[in-house]
């Protein structure tokens, strides 16, 4: 079991390769972002246009925030923006060269490309799940027996596309039994919740807003001690965004105009938690009811700027990746620090 449970995490970073050659178009929603006044306080005479990808959840709130408050217009930036239901989707179009930068990319992908590419991605924030959020966990039906994760041993998981979520589901799982005693089944994030309530799987590995809404709904419950920093490692980086070295190298001024916007947006969100989660909602088509905690917690991760902290964090993270033989090779965490 451990020589498939190898040969399975091979096979996902070839397919994250891949995606130099496919645009996953399927699964995208463009939309073009009226940013194009130039207001008197612009930081640049002259406009510049990036394409991101940027996650269709709770991980493209800073990106959100930095449209909805005007950031990139002050700026004098405008943005062509594609969004995407899953991160490692996200990841393999801005390594396939479709996308400027990623809001956020997956740091399980960014680890499978930098084994084998190092410097291919440069990151200057990363999402955290800490034990101070409530922005990920595994849920089972409402009405189910199962108590604790250690029932799922032999179930059916659903989990999303990619390797964050077949990452992230694998370490929870094998704190309590080995991981490959489960079935893996992939899922859209917005689809996840159906799944469950359908019986299709037997519990889910899901993120914030999905995880809320399928609560709220009725379909299902959380399961204690379910989460990444409780589980694996605390904070546990989730997310990171950064841009491509080719955009860095080509265009230095632009990434540390946009690193700096959204390091703001990451501050107005500590600063304005209410605010932003009225902005998570619209860009959701969800109501703030549906998205609030009752914990006191937030639904977005814990975002920080790249730092020696972040640094440690990543490299822990990646040695526990590779210890578990989610990735082949070594990967050097400072490789992707932008800087």
């Amino acid at each position: 079991m451990a020589n498939a449970f190898l040969l399975l995490a091979v096979v996902l970073a070839i397919i994250v390769f891949s995606a130099r050659l496919i645009y996953f178009s399927s699964q995208s929603a463009t939309r073009q972002s009226a940013l194009n006044s130039t207001p008197q306080n612009a930081t640049n005479s002259t406009p510049i246009t990036v394409n991101v990808a940027y996650a269709y959840g709770v991980g493209g709130l800073p990106f959100w925030v930095a449209e909805d408050e005007g950031y990139f217009r002050q700026a004098n930036i405008t943005v062509v923006g594609t969004s995407y239901q899953a991160t490692s989707t996200l990841t393999a179009t801005v390594l396939a060269g479709k996308a400027d930068m990623g809001f956020p990319t997956s740091p399980g992908d960014i680890f499978a490309i930098d084994a084998k590419q190092p410097g291919t991605f440069k990151v200057f924030m990363l999402g955290s799940v800490t034990l101070g959020t409530n922005s990920t966990g595994i849920l089972v039906g409402k009405n189910s027996t199962y108590a604790s994760v250690s029932d799922l041993k032999g179930k059916r998981i659903g989990i999303y596309p990619g390797l964050t979520g077949f990452t992230s589901s694998h370490l929870i799982l094998g704190k309590y039994f080995n991981s490959s005693n489960a079935t893996y089944v992939t899922v859209m994030p917005i689809n996840i919740a159906s799944a469950l309530a359908a019986n299709q799987v037997d519990a889910i590995w899901a993120v914030q807003p999905f995880f809320n809404l399928a609560v709220k709904n009725g379909i299902a419950r959380e399961l204690p001690n379910s989460t990444e920093a409780e589980t694996v490692m605390n904070p546990y980086p989730m997310t990171a965004y950064g841009f491509s070295s080719a955009f860095v190298s080509q265009h230095p001024k632009v990434a540390s105009k946009i690193a700096g916007i959204m390091t703001r947006a990451a501050e107005y969100i500590k600063a304005n938690p209410e605010s932003s989660l009225r902005i998570l909602a619209s860009h959701m088509n969800a109501t703030v009811e549906s998205l609030q905690n009752g914990d006191g917690k937030t639904v977005w991760m814990n975002l920080t700027q790249f730092n020696a902290s972040s640094v440690n964090a990543l490299q822990a993270l990646a040695d526990k990746f590779r210890g578990a033989g989610l990735i082949n090779g070594t990967v050097n965490a400072s490789d992707f620090v932008y800087v």
